[in-house]
C-alpha cells in the first residue's frame, strides 16, 4: 500500500489525512494479528497500474451496453461462486410483498418513478462470515429488481482503494478498481495517494466526485445499493460516527462560527499541545474542525497506533480512556456548558457501540439533493442474521414521498406515516432496522 499522500502530491489538509488515521491503525493490528496479506508488487504498480484500470474501465463500458438482464445473470453467478457453500435463499415473506406495494403507491402519487435505495448491513470481512459480503449483494441486487418489476441494472457503493483492496494483488486491485468504479459507483478514499496515470484513470471515483456521481444515479429513477456501515467495524467507528458526532456536536455549540476562538481554547489544553506536537501529520489541518475530528479518532486509535497490544476504542465499541476524556476535552472548546457535556458524551458511547453508523449526514445528502428535487426515495433495508439460523432478510421499507416546509414526509410499508428531519429519520431507521 503506498503511504498516504503519496502519488499525486501531498494529501495535507485533505479528508485523506484523517483517513490515513484508520490505514495506520489497521495496520499496526495486521502485525499485531500476524494476519497476512499478499505483498504489492511496486513495479507492477508503477508500469501497469494504469494500463489495467484504462482496460478494465473499457471492459465496464462494454459491460454498460449488454443486456441488464444478462449482467444481473453474470453478476448472480459470480457472487455464488465465491460464497459457495453458503448461499441463501431469497426473503420472499409478505415484507417483500409490502415493499413492492409501496413502490408502486408512490409512483402512482408521484406520477413518475421512485428512486430505489437498498440499505445493506456490512458483516465481520476477517472471520467465518466474510462470504456474507458477496451473498447481501447478491439479495440486495435480487431485491432491487423485484422492486423495480422491470428489468434494471441496479448499482452498488463499492470501494476501490487499496485500503479496501489489501487482500489482492496489485493487478487484481487494478483491474477490479477500473471495471467496479465505473460499472458500479466506486468510491476511492485515497485518491490522492494514487500514482499520477491511474488517479486520472479513477478520476470518477475520487471521495470528491463521488457525491455527484451517487446523487446523479438517485435523480435518474435508478437503483442503488449501499452499505451503511462502509466497512469494518474499526473505520465505521471512526471513519463515519467520530465525525458525525463532533459535527452535531458544533452545530448546537454557541461557538459555531468562531473557529479561531476554539482554535485558541484547543491550544490552551495541554493534551492537544501534545497531539500537535506528537502528530502533526493529522494536527496541520487547514479546518479547526477537522483538527478536532483527527484529534479524537486518534483517540478511539490511540493503542494501535502507539504499537501496544490491547485492543482500541473502535475494536471494543466501548468509549474509554483516552477517547472519552478527549471527547469531554472537545466539547469544552465547543463552549458546551458542563451539565451537557456527560449527555453528550453518552451520545457518542451509544454512536461507538453499534454495528452500523446513524450515517445522519448521508441522510441529509439525499434528503437536500434528491428529495428536494422532486424525486420520492424508498429506502428498504436488507439485513444479514447471525446465530443458530444465519439468514438474510428484507427489513420495513419506508418511502420518502416529498420534501415540504424543509420537513420529510414519509410512509412506511406498514402503512405509518411520518414526518421530520432528515436526522431523526436516520435515526429511527437505524435503531429499527440495524445492529
Amino acid at each position: 500500500m503506498p503511504p498516504p499522500g503519496a502519488g499525486r502530491g501531498a494529501a495535507a489538509g485533505t479528508s485523506e489525512d484523517l483517513f490515513s488515521i484508520v490505514i495506520r491503525a489497521d495496520e499496526s493490528r495486521i502485525a499485531r494479528d500476524r494476519w497476512s496479506n499478499p505483498p504489492k508488487n511496486e513495479f507492477v504498480r508503477r508500469w501497469a497500474e494504469a494500463p489495467l484500470n484504462l482496460a478494465a474501465r473499457a471492459l465496464s463500458l462494454g459491460a454498460g451496453a449488454l443486456p441488464s438482464d444478462w449482467m444481473c445473470r453474470l453478476q448472480d453467478a459470480v457472487l455464488q461462486r465465491f460464497s459457495h457453500p453458503h448461499s441463501r435463499p431469497f426473503d420472499r415473506s409478505e415484507r417483500l410483498d409490502r415493499a413492492v406495494g409501496l413502490v408502486r403507491r408512490v409512483e402512482d402519487g408521484a406520477g413518475g418513478p421512485a428512486a430505489l435505495l437498498a440499505i445493506i448491513s456490512h458483516p465481520p470481512l476477517r472471520d467465518r462470515l466474510k462470504y456474507m459480503n458477496f451473498e447481501l449483494v447478491r439479495h440486495a441486487t435480487w431485491v432491487l429488481r423485484q422492486l423495480r418489476g422491470r428489468p434494471c441494472r441496479p448499482r452498488f457503493v463499492v470501494a476501490v482503494d487499496s485500503y479496501a483492496l489489501d487482500s489482492v494483488g496489485v493487478a487484481e486491485e487494478a483491474l477490479y478498481a477500473g471495471f467496479m468504479g465505473h460499472y458500479h459507483l466506486g468510491l476511492d478514499r485515497m485518491a490522492l495517494a494514487r500514482p499520477f496515470l491511474s488517479g486520472l484513470a479513477l478520476a470518477e471515483t475520487s471521495r470528491h466526485r463521488f457525491p455527484r456521481r451517487f446523487v446523479a444515479s438517485l435523480l435518474a429513477a435508478g437503483e442503488v445499493g449501499l452499505a451503511l456501515a462502509g466497512g469494518v467495524d474499526t473505520t465505521t467507528r471512526v471513519w463515519y460516527a467520530v465525525p458525525e458526532w463532533l459535527a452535531a456536536c458544533r452545530r448546537r455549540s454557541p461557538l459555531a462560527g468562531r473557529p479561531a476562538e476554539v482554535l485558541g481554547l484547543l491550544r490552551g489544553m495541554e493534551a492537544y499541545r501534545a497531539f500537535e506536537a506528537g502528530s502533526p501529520q493529522w494536527a496541520r489541518q487547514r479546518s479547526v474542525w477537522r483538527r478536532m475530528d483527527a484529534w479524537l479518532m486518534s483517540a478511539m486509535e490511540e493503542p494501535a497506533l502507539a504499537g501496544r497490544g490491547e485492543p482500541s476504542c473502535a475494536e471494543t465499541g466501548a468509549l474509554a480512556p483516552p477517547a472519552d476524556g478527549v471527547a469531554r476535552l472537545c466539547l469544552e472548546a465547543l463552549g458546551w456548558a458542563e451539565p451537557d457535556r456527560a449527555r453528550a458524551v453518552e451520545e457518542l458511547a451509544d454512536v461507538v457501540s453499534r454495528e452500523t453508523p446513524y450515517r445522519a449526514r448521508f441522510f441529509r445528502l439525499v434528503c437536500g439533493r434528491v428529495l428536494k428535487r422532486g424525486r420520492p426515495v424508498v429506502l428498504v433495508p436488507v439485513v444479514h442474521h447471525v446465530g443458530d439460523n444465519v439468514r438474510i432478510e428484507v427489513g420495513t421499507a419506508w418511502a420518502w414521498k416529498r420534501l415540504s416546509s424543509g420537513a420529510v414526509e414519509a410512509t412506511s410499508a406498514l402503512g405509518m406515516d411520518w414526518r421530520g428531519s432528515a436526522e431523526d429519520f436516520a435515526l429511527r431507521f437505524v435503531r429499527d432496522e440495524f445492529r
